[in-house]
């Protein structure tokens, strides 16, 4: 299966958090584990028109609409866990329609090909490659220590794109052979 690097449209306007929070916001998004508490999670869009489906902010958070949330849950794998963490939007001092969420993944799979993959010193890839077989079953997911991209299988992908979700920009992923 074909796997895409589904990121937010680069070309789009930014969203910047409502309030004040740490830098680092994998401290308040972990890798692993589900997220019980409600974090507060609020941007305000800068953009001069509505915000896209999926927007783009400047911590690399992905924030996602209700149509996208639809799209992607319709579509999950036999293997794929989701949380979805709902988030505030504002835009223009008002807060947005649209059922705004952030996808968390409680679980970290093993998904990354050991040997193509190039390891950093910490043990984060550097340069990541997909290991097809341990892709099986999934449509969505993160990787560990990659902030801002979703990684979505082709079937996913066209069916985003055939619902008009608007404000993504995809590219193939690295795959095994």
């Amino acid at each position: 299966m074909t796997f895409h690097v589904l990121q937010a449209d680069r070309r789009q306007s930014m969203a910047h958090p409502l309030h004040d929070r740490p830098a680092a916001l994998t401290v308040l998004l972990p890798p692993g584990g589900p997220i019980d508490d409600d974090l507060g999670l609020a941007w305000t869009w800068t953009g001069e028109n509505e915000p896209p489906d999926l927007v783009r902010t400047v911590d690399r958070i992905r924030v996602f609409s209700a149509r996208t949330r639809e799209v992607i849950d319709a579509h999950l794998g036999r293997a794929d866990q989701v949380q979805w963490l709902p988030c505030e939007l504002q835009v223009g001092g008002n807060t947005a329609d649209g059922g705004w969420a952030v996808p968390h993944f409680p679980v970290v799979f093993d998904v990354l090909s050991e040997e193509l993959t190039t390891w950093g010193p910490s043990g984060l890839p550097i340069r990541w490659v997909l290991s097809k077989n341990k892709c099986q079953g999934h449509s969505v997911f993160a990787l560990h220590g990659v902030q801002g991209q979703t990684i979505v299988a082709e079937p996913l992908l066209a069916a985003l794109l055939e619902a008009g979700i608007t404000g993504i920009a995809a590219e193939p992923a690295r795959v095994d052979r």
